[in-house]
């Protein structure tokens, strides 16, 4: 394949492509041999960047928009890039306290929560942002309950494990007593509480078959209509931004480009479009005609997996080709996801025993400069609080950034330790997952010390690590 020549025996091609492409992210025009010559890290002519050029438009990484324009990439140009490039772009603190204050007033309910992750990742990224709920049919039923609403009309109410809640008016043909309700609800309550959605569909029946009520109409609706009653529509498994914030991009201001889009964007076909092209063993990113579908050909489309104890999923945003990859891939995905599940409340108390020395030094940061003078603002209050921000900040830092980290101090050992609760998920799994990640990337991290501890442990070295190591940066940087 063409792509395979341009990496490995000459660097210029690929140079001069990934310089062309950043060209085209930033001005969305053609971009010329003169605007990538005085980017370059290698001094060329211009009369040989353009003969490179020519020669990677005939492999179909670019093309002319003019006769005697500049070019811009193709969707190949923009697969190179994407698979070429080095993620280095790093989290603004202020952007993550700023979503902090935000998510804080949001009410504990899930599909408020998630409604508005998907509008701040929008926000974040100029983008339409979307998150999809997957393997619900795991969902432990946690509460189940019957209101009564006025004469025959009963409404049944599921409480999901993971924070979700689906609510169903059942219309009966006769009206039924409280004290009759009552009842059959704490035969439901007994009979299918701890029981997952699918485990319902399936034993329902022989659940209830054995109980007084099994002949009131309202157990025989539920058992008859079970696999509408004890699952979730498709349309409530995804959450999206408003679809304006797309008008802003220059490729969409012309209407008819934007409205050959919208379709793709209604909720019902997007949360399918997603089961289907992004699975377990697909890709992160599909770039233009890489998307099955004529919706999507002109966008890029950017995703994430997420996973928690009760809750998973895929989040993303949706774009141009021409948006800016490195900012979308490791910058507020990363953050919201991280958001994501620490925000669902399912959690437990989880103690933590880090450094003395580094927990003191925690409590002793300031707070920013403030706005009108430079004096500085108060701490924030509370090492519970300024934790879960250090645990924040290590799950969204680079991966090639940690790595470095854990090999400058394969031998680190904390000094007196100072136990700490907090009310957090178990992220026995968002461990074992950056474990993997940071091995696969360095393999002589496998024996680390860090990773010879279970989750906790395991958690609050890194923690100790990343801290000492800003800490130790910012030093760096005022003695210059």
């Amino acid at each position: 394949m063409p792509i395979q020549k341009y990496s490995n025996i000459d660097t210029r091609f690929s140079a001069i492509l990934i310089s062309t492409v950043e060209g085209y992210i930033k001005t969305c025009a053609p971009v010329s041999s003169k605007f990538v010559q005085g980017t370059l890290p290698m001094p060329l002519s211009t009369a040989t960047i353009r003969s490179v050029m020519s020669s990677l438009e005939q492999d179909g990484f670019l093309r002319k928009a003019h006769k005697s324009g500049g070019r811009i990439p193709t969707d190949l140009g923009y697969r190179f890039y994407i698979d070429s490039i080095n993620f280095t772009h790093p989290t603004n603190e202020n952007t993550i306290s700023e979503l902090e204050s935000e998510l804080k007033t949001i009410s504990n309910n899930v599909d408020e929560l998630l409604s508005a992750t998907a509008s701040m990742l929008s926000k974040l990224s100029n983008m339409f942002g979307v998150i999809t709920i997957s393997e619900y049919q795991n969902s432990i039923l946690a509460d189940i309950e019957l209101v009564e609403l006025n004469g025959n009309r009963v409404m049944l109410v599921l409480a999901l494990d993971n924070g979700l809640v689906k609510s169903i008016v059942l219309n009966l043909d006769i009206e039924i007593a409280v004290k009759h309700i009552n009842s059959i609800t704490e035969l439901l309550k007994e009979k299918l509480r701890g029981l997952s959605l699918i485990e319902i569909q399936k034993t329902i029946s022989k659940r209830l078959n054995d109980s007084e009520a099994i002949n009131h109409e309202i157990i025989q609706i539920l058992i008859n209509d079970r696999f509408n009653f004890f699952s979730i529509e498709n349309n409530k498994l995804i959450y999206t931004s408003s679809y304006n914030v797309l008008l802003e991009q220059p490729e969409f201001k012309d209407i008819e480009n934007f409205q050959k889009i919208l379709p793709g964007l209604e909720k019902k076909f997007l949360n399918l479009y997603i089961e289907k092209n992004f699975n377990v063993d697909s890709m992160n990113d599909l770039i233009g005609r890489e998307n099955n579908h004529e919706f999507f050909n002109s966008c890029a489309f950017l995703t994430s997996k997420f996973k928690c104890e009760s809750l998973s999923g895929r989040i993303g945003v949706i774009g141009p080709k021409r948006l800016n990859y490195v900012k979308q891939s490791k910058g507020h995905l990363g953050l919201v996801h991280t958001k994501l599940w620490e925000s669902i409340k399912h959690n437990n108390r989880h103690t933590l025993r880090l450094d003395r020395e580094v927990v003191n030094a925690i409590l002793s940061k300031t707070g920013p400069h403030g706005r009108r003078d430079k004096s500085r603002g108060r701490p924030a209050s509370g090492i519970r609080h300024l934790l879960r921000r250090e645990i924040m900040l290590l799950l969204n830092m680079e991966y090639s950034k940690l790595c470095q980290i854990l090999l400058q101090n394969i031998d680190y050992k904390s000094s007196k330790k100072q136990e700490i609760t907090l009310v957090m998920p178990d992220l026995s799994i968002a461990i074992n997952e950056l474990k993997h990640e940071l091995i696969s990337i360095e393999s002589g991290l496998f024996n680390h010390l860090v990773f010879k501890r279970m989750w906790a442990p395991c958690l609050a070295r890194l923690v100790e690590l990343a801290w000492i190591n800003r800490e130790a940066s910012k030093n760096r940087s005022k003695d210059c």
